[in-house]
């Protein structure tokens, strides 16, 4: 731990080396871990749980402590009996390859690059200009930076090519109804659904919403409930540190 403060370390290992998909095989860390973290043990030392939490913990001891770290992982390659390049993937692709440009403004959005994003997003549309996914993440990014008017054209233009899927009906309803030249003034019963669909119910609805389609947590990727678990904590502090980058001038 003393590593941050002395040499200016900014990058925690959130996810270690001993968090594979096999069985846990390692429960002494070498020191005992302090009483306020509550790690789980048994008779053999930390359970796979314990050791998790134990990252867990430390990380957020150091963030507390006013230092700004960067969660990443480690592949355990070389070290356990894992794959060459676990959890990594290399790949070279060329200019016109649609579902990486996609994929390349999603990762850009979760870091906060918004505008970098909306550039690959717009990348992969004028590839295939009728690529549904581009259209929803693009519009979720243009309302990131306040471009709403934009964002809705580009929701609009999502639910016109995949009315049906799952994430269409989520869209219509955010997509409030505005009034227009042949209906300058909206009714009660559209102005009460607008109030309804507005900012309360997306605060909540959002969260959920961006872990299932930018982040695709559809599904477990380990097995056990201690994987499984961490595998939801990360992709909380993944969403957090996103919203943060947007919030923080």
């Amino acid at each position: 731990m003393m590593l941050v403060p002395v040499m200016d370390v900014d990058l925690f290992e959130l996810t270690n080396n001993h968090i594979w998909r096999t069985e846990f095989a390692f429960a002494d860390f070498g020191l005992e871990a302090p009483a306020y973290m509550n790690v789980e043990t048994d008779e053999k030392g930390f359970t796979e749980w314990g050791w998790i939490n134990y990252g867990f913990e430390n990380y957020y001891a150091l963030l507390n402590c006013g230092f700004r770290m960067r969660p990443t992982a480690g592949t355990a390659s070389g070290v356990h009996p894992v794959q060459l390049g676990f959890g990594r993937v290399y790949v070279k692709l060329d200019g016109e390859f649609v579902e990486a440009w996609n994929n390349l403004g999603n990762a850009l959005s979760e870091l906060g690059e918004f505008e970098e994003a909306i550039v690959a997003f717009e990348r992969a549309l004028a590839i295939e200009p009728e690529y549904a996914e581009a259209l929803s993440n693009l519009a979720e990014v243009l309302l990131e930076v306040g471009r709403t008017s934009d964002a809705r054209r580009s929701f609009e233009r999502y639910l016109e090519l995949d009315p049906d899927s799952s994430w269409a009906r989520e869209v219509k309803a955010r997509l409030a109804r505005r009034p227009n030249k042949h209906h300058p003034d909206l009714p009660q019963r559209l102005k009460r659904y607008n109030r309804l669909v507005a900012r309360r119910r997306a605060a909540v609805e959002t969260t959920f919403a961006t872990w299932k389609n930018r982040m695709r947590l559809t599904r477990i990727r380990y097995r056990g409930l201690a994987k499984a678990t961490a595998q939801v904590l990360l992709a909380a502090i993944a969403f957090n540190m996103r919203r943060w980058a947007a919030i923080t001038p």
